[in-house]
């Protein structure tokens, strides 16, 4: 069976049980009206046709207590829920955001109150309230409160600091829509599993408040209760235990596993528990997919990328990108953001996680030990992982702060099957390889203590640890300074001329592309509509958006000025329009390009979408004479 359905399995018997508390609960104050009247004759009666659970010593029906309980376990964990998140939560979430004094003073108090035992603290206070289902519920709501609002805070404390709240900030959104309108829809998962917990919980304190006489009070049908009266018979009925007792267990049980889907569901994806992020992946292979180009280390043939909208539609982010990267060769995937290239290159590497799914004609890995189909391989097969390695453009977010960098390169070493003895070693090597002098410094450091560029080299050197074909460089030189950048790229270009090895390269800047790029492909609204060397594509470009991409690289020439910029934006997936997707900002469109979309064509080594081509003139940037 696999994990999956495996999964779906232990759900729908969660929430069968939940809904069958659920029902019980609402029919139990007309279950027992028609049964007849307990006697003494019936005390601990075997479970019968008439008793399908027994008797308790008193001669009542233990099946129709049961279902009586589970109406007040219900009310109990509704009212500690309700209580614990109205104050936890927006306790949490106004001193998190706060801060300051204001988050010393009440976490201080907040401590102080979650030193004593809750057990204890709610016991305390029902001595103060008195006892009753909902005086000794209304304790437990507010011993859980402090749980609940030391959880939220700490979700705020991380989410604040966040780039997304300093930029909604900017644009002047007011510290209460910065609170609810963006903070809270990302902690809530988190504390939407908290709440769960504290339902869970307070079903099993109420039925031990309950049992120790300070819950609801006798005649009343509660588990608690149950459990009490069956201490007293239990040498000679133990099994008067074990109805109450399982009740209690599966009802918490069964809400726990649903509240662990439920913040799955808030989340907007699929949980990683139901398989590897390989199973987003699908690859239709085709009988009629093109021959792998002589040399070609990478084949992609009409691949699409898709993800799951608001309203539970595909949308889809890349749209039929076809393309190859010779052997030691770089491939620059350029395009404003938005356009689609990192998406492209996260489904070529394997790290879209479900509900995303990738689709493709053909995708080829042509590696030492052969080719490699992957619509050939079983989904979970991720033994290909190890020809297409990445590296992202903020290394410092990449590595796990807690490790060393000698951690981090052992480990990887340890999934290549470098023997233990030597993989301090091969780990020297790999960062003498990306250029870092002082191996045996860098190897003992933590994340925290290296430069941008230093961590940036050490992410290069964990992505060659596994010998790739394929290196997929997502912006890898974004956050650094511009002599560190350079530095990079020598070392990217020097990799590919040593060791053969064949990086795509995911940037928006032609300055970049130029200096280290063979050829590239131009990638618009999630599409390729321009392929080619950089020479012929920056110099001669045959796609108006490629034309405009050149116009808009500022050049240090005499009688140049400040390029103006590209007017308009990329449309958001889902929303492309009719035809070509570039005619609404393309000032040489015609009526036809707004019907008629274009495909990717072309011969020796040059393709581009464009019905114009032949018609207009466009200019690119001249190569700079030497």
């Amino acid at each position: 069976m696999k994990a999956g359905r495996g999964r779906r399995i232990v759900i729908g018997v969660a929430a069968f049980e939940v809904a069958a508390v659920i029902v019980a609960a609402i029919a139990s104050p007309w279950v027992g009206k028609n049964t007849s009247p307990s006697t003494l004759s019936d005390s601990l009666a075997e479970p019968s046709w008439n008793h399908l659970l027994g008797a308790d010593q008193q001669g009542r029906d233990v099946l129709v207590r049961i279902i009586q309980g589970a109406r007040i376990a219900l009310l109990a964990a509704t009212e500690a829920t309700l209580v614990a998140v109205l104050i936890g939560i927006p306790l949490g979430l106004l001193i998190g955001f706060r801060g300051g004094r204001v988050d010393l003073v009440a976490m201080r108090l907040i401590d102080s109150i979650s030193s004593i035992p809750g057990v204890v603290l709610a016991i305390a206070l029902i001595a103060t309230l008195g006892t009753g289902l909902s005086r000794s519920m209304l304790a437990v709501g507010l011993v859980f409160s402090m749980v609940m609002a030391r959880i939220a805070r700490g979700q705020v404390l991380a989410e604040r600091e966040r780039q997304y709240v300093d930029g909604a900030r900017v644009v002047g959104v007011r510290r209460r829509g910065l609170l609810f309108g963006h903070v809270l829809p990302n902690v809530a998962p988190a504390l939407i599993v908290q709440a769960t917990l504290v339902f869970s919980a307070a079903i099993a304190i109420e039925a031990g408040l309950s049992f120790i006489g300070l819950g609801v009070q006798p005649p009343t049908a509660s588990w608690g209760i149950m459990l009490a009266d069956a201490q007293d018979v239990k040498e000679i009925s133990p099994f008067q235990s074990v109805p109450p007792g399982a009740a209690i267990l599966l009802t918490v049980l069964a809400i726990n596993v649903l509240g662990d889907f439920l913040q799955g569901l808030v989340v907007g994806n699929q949980r990683s528990g139901e398989g590897t992020v390989l199973d987003g992946v699908r690859v239709q292979r085709s009988p009629d997919a093109a021959p792998a180009p002589a040399g070609a280390s990478l084949v992609v043939d009409t691949l699409d990328v898709a993800y799951r909208g608001r309203n539970g539609t595909m949308v889809r982010a890349v749209d039929g990108a076809t393309l190859h990267i010779g052997r030691g060769e770089v491939l620059a995937i350029v395009g404003e953001s938005g356009c689609g290239k990192s998406s492209l290159g996260l489904g070529i590497a394997g790290l879209l996680a479900p509900p995303a799914t990738m689709r493709a004609r053909s995708l080829r890995l042509v590696t030492d030990d052969g080719e490699h189909e992957l619509a050939d391989l079983d989904p979970r097969d991720t033994s290909w992982r190890r020809h297409v390695a990445v590296v992202f453009q903020e290394p410092a977010a990449s590595l796990n702060p807690v490790h060393s960098v000698g951690h981090h390169l052992r480990r990887a070493l340890r999934q290549r099957g470098v023997e233990p003895t030597q993989r301090a070693e091969h780990a020297e090597r790999l960062l003498r390889q990306v250029h870092i002098a002082d191996a045996p410094d860098v190897l003992r450091r933590y994340p925290h203590q290296l430069s941008g560029g230093m961590a940036q080299r050490v992410m290069i050197a964990l992505a060659l640890a596994q010998s790739p074909a394929v290196l997929v460089a997502d912006e890898p030189t974004t956050a650094l300074d511009v002599t560190v950048q350079a530095e990079i790229l020598s070392l990217l270009r020097q990799l590919c001329t040593d060791l053969h090895l064949s990086v795509m390269l995911i940037t928006h800047d032609l300055g970049v592309v130029a200096e280290l790029a063979d050829r590239v492909a131009v990638m618009y609204a999630g599409q390729v509509v321009e392929t080619g060397s950089v020479l012929d594509v920056i110099a001669t470009p045959l796609h108006p958006y490629t034309a405009a991409l050149a116009a808009s690289v500022p050049r240090n020439e005499a009688g140049i000025g400040i390029p103006e910029p590209l007017e308009g934006n990329v449309p958001e997936p889902g929303h492309w329009p009719a035809g070509c997707r570039f005619a609404p900002r393309c000032v040489h469109a015609v009526e036809a390009c707004l019907a008629e979309s274009p495909v990717l064509a072309g011969t020796g080594g040059r393709a581009f979408a464009c019905i114009r081509a032949a018609e207009i003139n466009l200019v690119g940037v001249p190569p700079r004479r030497s």
